[in-house]
């Protein structure tokens, strides 16, 4: 029987709409896994959702068709966008939304929230709302019965590393004096228990990982902690910190997988050229992914 997210999808030609409503039909129970998972969220009122959300998408190896781009910036804010249009109880800013190009494929915009609460919330244009409301009901999510990871913290001891080693990293750079390596020198003297946290996500044996799960959950984790700082992990040195944090853990170099700069005029700015690394050409000693190299010996 064709659901509502069926319906919504079928009607729409984009590549991206076409994937998700295959990966759907594929997936029957997927949805349902996913809306349980951001009414937990919410309910909780954890900050960083949307990170959350998109590590609970990654780690679905069950489900059929997960793969590569299945998990990029473009299927998971449309998949998000549906979870809020067919459930109105989570558009409430639980998730930080920008205007992208799901909007344009739903036919939604993302508008301040209004009044004195902050935030951006999903509006639906006036065609999608008459659509909307033709849909049949959407099923009612199960209730997830689990509780919060635990709090774990980290003293000023155990992250006191951290910052004598980004200032050695970005001392060692081609460009020390480039205004994100400053941004990541800044980050790391006031918040350096988010990559001690991290560091404590690794496993203790080389497998597979991925290192932006890792910092995800060390500034989610640092967070949970009552501490009085805010804590951040701002996308402009997330490349960045993926790249120290195996590099101070060379055991999982070429166990997760980093991409090479992309070209054009902004390569100066990509996180391999600021820390004057590359990529080996192929995977060696029998590792799933290419392994960085350092230029400046370190």
């Amino acid at each position: 029987m064709t659901d509502a997210i069926e319906i919504l999808l079928e009607g729409r030609p984009h590549p991206t709409a076409q994937k998700l409503l295959a990966f759907h039909r594929a997936n029957k129970t997927f949805f349902l896994e996913f809306a349980a998972e951001f009414f937990w969220l919410k309910k909780r009122g954890r900050p960083g959702a949307a990170k959350a959300l998109l590590m609970f998408f990654r780690g679905a190896k069950r489900w059929t068709g997960v793969d590569e781009f299945m998990i990029n910036d473009h299927i998971f804010p449309l998949l998000s966008r549906i979870c809020i249009l067919l459930y109105p109880t989570l558009n409430n800013a639980t998730l930080e939304i920008r205007q992208c190009a799901a909007d344009d494929i739903l036919g939604t915009d993302v508008v301040p929230r209004g009044g004195k609460k902050k935030g951006m919330v999903l509006r639906a244009r006036e065609a999608t709302r008459l659509e909307l409301a033709k849909l049949p009901p959407a099923p009612t999510p199960p209730v997830l019965i689990k509780r919060s990871t635990r709090h774990r913290t980290v003293t000023a001891g155990e992250s006191a590393w951290v910052l004598p080693y980004i200032k050695d990293l970005v001392a060692r750079s081609p460009h020390p004096r480039n205004r994100v390596l400053k941004s990541l020198l800044r980050h790391a003297r006031t918040q350096p228990e988010v990559l001690a946290l991290a560091e404590r996500k690794l496993p203790k044996r080389p497998s597979r990982l991925s290192a932006i799960d890792c910092l995800t959950y060390g500034a989610q984790t640092a967070k949970r902690t009552g501490h009085e700082k805010r804590f951040t992990l701002p996308s402009k040195i997330e490349g960045l910190y993926c790249r120290a944090l195996i590099m101070h853990n060379p055991r999982f170099n070429g166990w997760t997988e980093f991409k090479e700069d992309s070209a054009g005029t902004l390569r100066k700015g990509r996180a391999n050229a600021l820390l004057g690394c590359t990529l080996e050409p192929e995977p060696i000693n029998g590792e799933p992914y290419r392994r960085l190299i350092w230029k400046v010996a370190q």
